[in-house]
């Protein structure tokens, strides 16, 4: 079917009402035109004014919004069984930065079916988002909930970021530059509470409790550095999913008790 572009004005018939000077240019018209009549508008001019009014607005030069089920498309395997709160994200590729199918995380759907949000928001690649959203339901939830509360928010201290390793200059990417990582500095209680890596005082995380987290974290993911694994991971706790060619994990947290 042949489809015909909306038309802004209609150019007057001939001998329909006069049109005194200035004539309008070639395909312009006069209802187009401030300034250019001295009279009242004529029958004629007022319903090119109301085509005029009526017509299709100019196409925004602003990103459109993701369409309806993007985010569905964008990683199917959180949208299964309703497991999370994400939407399709967009990144954009510069630096060998980038990320297949990026996804912003907000909120884990635990087992018991409350909503656990991540602050802020984590933009990830699809499988990391999901590694992710697993170990959050699987382990990290009941493990927190022997702190004496259970899980309110899970504290985000870095996801997707365009930068070297540590960010050191000339280091190789790091992987939150292709969005295969997270960085969690520790986690809020639904009592107020909060229990930071490597915190002191009320905020340290029991020793057992550390044992378990990095049991768990090393389970899940390839790569986790905390507190005593370089120096640049004190007060948070990287996980990624680094693919080595021995196929080997690096599990890196000395583990010890806060310091008063």
């Amino acid at each position: 079917m042949e489809m015909t572009a909306p038309r802004l004005a209609l150019a007057p018939s001939p001998g329909a009402v006069p049109l005194p000077p200035p004539r309008p240019g070639p395909g312009q018209s006069a209802a187009l035109t401030p300034g250019s009549r001295d009279a009242a508008p004529a029958a004629g001019e007022e319903r090119e004014a109301a085509i005029v009014a009526t017509a299709p607005p100019p196409a925004s030069s602003a990103p459109a919004s993701p369409p309806a089920g993007a985010a569905l498309g964008a990683c199917p395997a959180l949208a299964a069984g309703d497991l999370a709160v994400f939407e399709a994200a967009s990144v954009e590729a510069k630096g060998g930065c980038g990320i297949e199918n990026p996804v912003r995380l907000s909120a884990v759907r635990m087992a018991s079916g409350r909503l656990v949000p991540l602050e802020p928001a984590a933009v990830l690649r699809c499988d990391m988002a999901a590694a992710v959203v697993q170990w959050l339901r699987e382990d990290i939830d009941p493990l927190v909930a022997t702190l004496g509360s259970p899980l309110d928010k899970v504290l985000v201290a870095d996801s997707y970021s365009c930068r070297p390793r540590n960010r050191v200059a000339g280091a190789k990417l790091s992987e939150h530059g292709r969005g295969n990582a997270i960085d969690t500095r520790g986690y809020r209680l639904e009592n107020g509470r909060e229990y930071v890596v490597g915190g002191k005082g009320a905020q340290a995380m029991p020793v057992a409790f550390q044992e378990k987290l990095k049991t768990s974290a090393c389970t899940h993911f390839t790569t986790i550095l905390g507190p005593g694994s370089d120096g640049y991971h004190e007060l948070h706790l990287h996980v990624d999913r680094t693919v080595r060619r021995t196929s080997a994990a690096l599990c890196r947290w000395t583990v010890k008790a806060a310091t008063p």
